[in-house]
């Protein structure tokens, strides 16, 4: 939450849109269609997939980079992981299944723009271990309309 501007959330319409634009993402991304998932983002995108790194409290906050891709490099990524040749590490494939709650939409600071925010949940099921893995996270968007 920012407390040092006032926040315009969306219209109902444009909300129920960006919903069903996180619910379809994640079904692409669960049924491993990287290259459609690819498809629905704009030449413009920047990818970041950040992790807090654990410091002291005295030492602040620090967030590190493990994904940071313009277009070009995320294809790179996609095109990877679509060809199994490429991935032995998941070959068999984990199964996932991805929830997205709690989204927050407010126009943005600038024409078209929206800030959105959501809550993730990723569950992956490595069938070749028996592995289970959880992962709890908050996703922060800039969306052009």
């Amino acid at each position: 939450m920012d407390g040092d501007r006032a926040r315009t959330a969306v219209d109902a319409e444009t909300y129920v849109a960006l919903q069903r634009f996180y619910a379809d993402e994640a079904a692409l991304l669960d049924a491993n269609a990287y290259v459609e998932w690819f498809g629905i983002f704009t030449d413009d995108i920047h990818y970041r997939i950040l992790t807090p790194v654990s410091r002291a409290r005295d030492h602040g906050a620090v967030e590190h980079a493990i994904v940071d891709e313009l277009a070009e490099g995320l294809h790179l990524r996609v095109r990877q992981l679509d060809s199994p040749k490429l991935t032995i590490a998941e070959n068999p494939g984990s199964l996932h299944r991805r929830f997205v709650a709690n989204l927050r939409a407010d126009l943005g600071d600038r024409a078209g723009a929206i800030a959105a925010t959501t809550n993730l949940l990723v569950y992956r099921n490595r069938p070749a271990t028996d592995t289970v893995d959880l992962y709890a996270a908050e996703r922060i968007d800039a969306v052009s309309v």
